[in-house]
């Protein structure tokens, strides 16, 4: 019994050429950069179109041609390049990082690389990389992390205190420092630098603050502010008091990535003025219900009226809140008495209203009701817009027998 071992091996010679080559078809035909080469010779094994375009490199550039990887990568990137190759020791390893090309042109292309450390049944050893374009993606990026910024400063404008926590990390870096001078941190007996969940523990211990809105559990921990992160959230909207310190704060939180970190920005505005002025308001307010018999907030800009106080004879008539636009006719309709509805329609009128308080900052008028009672409306002014028109208004009746 004998074998041809010529032809055998002939025969596996044609299949290794013919996989060969549907290997370099595939490879030409991929949208990434493929690139492999020898190492230590760095001989190049396989360059296909798209990495010969990403590196510039022309045709006459053949296999087995030396090819210096580092000359075509910027300057700026070759430390960090080569820190991340440092990384592949044996075969099987491999590693991921981002460089940049200056192209001919003098512009900048930005290309995400996957390498990998392989070798040959002989024990040689070869890199095989794939690179993709991300210079669209960057770039884009980049717009995106400028007008969050942008976004972060207009808002912030006003604020007591703005921060930024890199909670991939997870530490907090630098004192926190609010407008006002006072050291954040060091009121909350915080060393910096600081694990973020330290500070936030001594930020939020309730028996420090009295939550009264939002979700500030999530605030506690950056486990769960980056877990909130990934299912979605990007905002945080809440609000709490220091009792110690007779201070009412608002805390806005925003919640975003940038260079394969999460971070969260903190707005911090103190509101406690605010708060202290609303209660006098409502103590106003319920000052002039032993006066008025209705009162009603109208917002001109947002068309819509809120009840402050009801008429007793229209309390089952008319919503505790609606559109304004029709008020003036339900009001009419429903309050005033047949020969003054068109006065009352009129009374309530947007335009009319806009124009008649454009110098008054109130206007009167006397309707009489459907029980034959004489009462003297007020309309009074709220706000006003940067050119002088109203925007809102507060609603005053009572009877003139009162």
């Amino acid at each position: 019994m004998s074998v041809n071992l010529s032809d055998e091996t002939a025969d596996l010679r044609r299949i290794n050429e013919q996989l060969s080559s549907i290997n370099s078809e595939m490879a030409e035909l991929l949208s990434c950069g493929i690139l492999a080469y020898t190492l230590p010779e760095r001989k190049i094994l396989l360059f296909n179109r798209e990495g010969r375009r990403i590196f510039e490199v022309p045709e006459s550039v053949t296999i087995a041609s030396n090819f210096d990887v580092m000359s075509r990568i910027a300057s700026e990137d070759r430390a960090a390049v080569r820190e991340a190759t440092k990384k592949l020791v044996k075969p099987g390893d491999r590693v991921g990082f981002v460089f940049h090309n200056i192209n001919k042109d003098g512009s900048m292309a930005a290309f995400r690389c996957e390498t990998k450390l392989l070798s040959f049944s002989d024990g040689s050893r070869y890199i095989l990389s794939y690179l993709n374009d991300i210079t669209e993606q960057e770039a884009f990026e980049k717009r995106l992390r400028e007008e969050r910024l942008q976004y972060r400063k207009a808002i912030a404008i006003g604020s007591d205190a703005f921060f930024t926590v890199d909670l991939t990390k997870g530490m907090v870096e630098r004192s926190i420092v609010g407008k006002n001078g006072k050291d954040f941190t060091a009121e909350l007996g915080v060393s910096i630098p600081a694990y973020y969940d330290d500070m936030a523990r001594a930020w939020f211990s309730s028996e420090r603050i009295e939550r009264s809105r939002g979700d500030i559990e999530l605030l506690k921990s950056r486990r769960k502010l980056i877990s909130a992160f990934k299912q979605g959230v990007s905002e945080i909207d809440a609000e709490y008091r220091v009792p110690a310190e007779k201070r009412y704060i608002r805390l806005l939180t925003m919640l975003y990535k940038a260079d394969e970190h999460i971070y969260v920005s903190f707005i911090i505005y103190d509101d406690s003025e605010r708060v202290e002025e609303d209660k006098k308001q409502k103590e106003i307010i319920r000052s002039l219900g032993g006066i008025y018999s209705g009162l009603y907030y109208i917002s001109l800009t947002d068309d819509c009226y809120t009840v402050l106080k009801q008429h007793d004879l229209i309390a089952d008539d008319i919503p505790e809140t609606g559109t304004f636009s029709g008020f003036g006719e339900l009001y009419a309709e429903r309050f005033a008495n047949p020969e003054y509805r068109e006065i009352a329609a009129e009374f309530f009128d947007p335009d009319i209203i806009r124009q008649r308080l454009m110098k008054e900052n109130y206007i009167t008028a006397e309707i009489l009701g459907r029980n034959k009672e004489m009462y003297r409306v007020r309309l009074v002014v709220s706000e006003r817009d940067r050119n002088g028109t109203v925007t809102s208004a507060v609603y005053a009746g009572c009877s003139v027998d009162m």
